[in-house]
């Protein structure tokens, strides 16, 4: 089964931002590797939940605004108590 994640690009980092995320059901992540820039996204909170109990692949498919292409799964933050996914790096294939 190939794992498909969309993602959008977002303006806003830190602490502050991210919680905000949160709040509305998304995830925060980062998209960095192969010498390029680093890509602050967001992610749909149901679409990684799903992912995550379901495929939870090391590598998958990241559509970025529409654009596909492969990446690894580097480190998930969770949540200590509820698991609930905090926060997602992506590293460039």
């Amino acid at each position: 089964m190939e794992a498909i994640l969309k993602a959008e690009t977002r303006k806003e980092s830190g602490s502050r931002g991210c919680r905000a995320l949160r709040d509305e059901g998304k995830v925060p992540a980062v998209l960095y590797g192969k010498g390029a820039d680093v890509v602050q996204l967001t992610l749909d909170g149901h679409s990684v939940h799903e992912y995550f109990s379901k495929v939870a692949a090391r590598e998958l498919e990241l559509e970025l605004d529409g654009n596909p292409s492969k990446v690894k799964i580097g480190e998930v933050q969770r949540h200590p108590v509820s698991r609930d996914v905090l926060h997602i790096d992506f590293i460039r294939n």
